[in-house]
């Protein structure tokens, strides 16, 4: 019994501690960046510090792209924006993802962002 609850013990301190790693990675323009073949590794351990203790909410266009680089939608801006966070690809296609949206005002300065979780229900598998 006692070998039991050391085991769930351990691995509920294990999943906290691997939980707790997305919180403490801070974020760079670098990490951000960051690309390998078709996808950004470093965006989901830094999207939490991002987004709380960095003001985006204010910034023009300009110093957005300065920031963060180039956009997703990269010359298709309208009055939102959006750069991808993870995306995971079933057989060919897109089958979930992640991605942050930042709102632009008719002066294009950020006035709002969300992060959008997404799942395609055509992918089969």
């Amino acid at each position: 019994m006692k070998v039991y609850l050391i085991i769930i013990l351990g691995a509920f301190a294990f999943s906290l501690n691997s939980c707790k790693r997305y919180e403490d990675e801070k974020f760079s323009k670098t990490k951000w960046t960051t690309k390998n073949d078709m996808d950004y590794p470093m965006r989901e351990p830094i999207l939490n510090d991002l987004i709380k203790n960095h003001k985006l909410k204010g910034l023009t266009y300009k110093q957005l792209i300065d920031s963060l680089g180039e956009s997703a939608n990269y010359g298709d801006v309208k009055d939102s924006i959006y750069y991808n966070i993870t995306v995971n690809y079933g057989y060919l296609d897109p089958k979930s993802g992640k991605y942050l949206v930042l709102s632009l005002n008719k002066d294009s300065i950020i006035n709002g962002f969300k992060v959008v979780q997404w799942h395609n229900r055509h992918v089969n598998e």
